[in-house]
């Protein structure tokens, strides 16, 4: 594989998103709805860093998420048209396998959250921390967010690959092809291994757009999580085309 791959990846993503965009934007909608609630309430309570970590724990949980979406991909494949009901669908056709890859990413996300309110704790105490640009302008407030950031940035790095590497073509591989969960694993790592510069470049593309699009912009956030679904799925065509 090459790095010019990822832009084919994200262009067949943006074709199978466009043929299919109202049910695959009301899908992810209701992850946008889940996210928006938790960084309103995260900010309105006085939590605002907090909201860094939460945004990111989509990179978590989002690869269990993707089964409506290759129910769709397929359907389109096969020259049929997806509906409504296909995003239900994917998740009831999900092998129990990927329900337990969902329990263990849950986990992962709960010890990054666990570990970023330690260290939110040891940084600002049981204070308010309100989102203003007045933070930014008291030194010793600017050198605790940015100490902050860089902590939670290294452990959900190291979370983050992880969930990367276990289940970047193991949730296709059991729902596409039945495959078990050790069997599905381990071709997940072999695929990003054998590959370790596309798929960590591709790794943090998925980062930037997903957790970029969550603070940023979430309404943006119905377009980038489909089109990256999408993507995803094209991606594993090909990893398992070449294998």
């Amino acid at each position: 594989m090459e790095l010019s791959d990822l832009l084919r990846w994200l262009g067949d993503g943006w074709l199978t998103f466009k043929a299919t965009k109202r049910i695959s934007m009301l899908f992810a909608a209701l992850f946008a709805v889940i996210g928006f609630t938790g960084l309103y309430l995260l900010i309105h309570v006085g939590l605002a860093p907090m909201v860094y970590p939460w945004a990111g724990g989509f990179m978590l949980v989002g690869p269990v998420l993707l089964c409506g979406y290759f129910q769709v991909a397929s359907r389109l494949a096969a020259g049929e048209k997806p509906g409504w009901s296909d995003l239900l669908v994917g998740f009831r056709r999900s092998p129990p396998a990927v329900w337990i890859m969902g329990v263990l990413s849950a986990f992962l996300l709960m010890i990054w959250l666990t570990d970023a309110a330690i260290i939110y704790g040891l940084h600002f105490g049981r204070e308010p921390v309100f989102l203003r640009w007045e933070l930014l302008a008291q030194p010793e407030m600017r050198d605790h967010l940015w100490t902050y950031f860089v902590f939670c940035t290294l452990v959900g790095s190291v979370l983050a690959l992880i969930v990367f590497v276990i289940s970047a073509f193991s949730v296709p591989l059991m729902f596409l092809r039945r495959v078990s969960l050790p069997v599905a694993i381990g071709g997940s790592v072999r695929a990003v291994f054998a590959n370790p510069g596309v798929m960590v470049c591709w790794g943090g593309l998925l980062t930037v757009l997903v957790v970029g699009s969550t603070l940023v912009f979430i309404p943006l956030f119905i377009v980038v999580f489909p089109v990256l679904a999408y993507a995803s799925e094209a991606a594993f065509r090909q990893v398992c085309e070449v294998g």
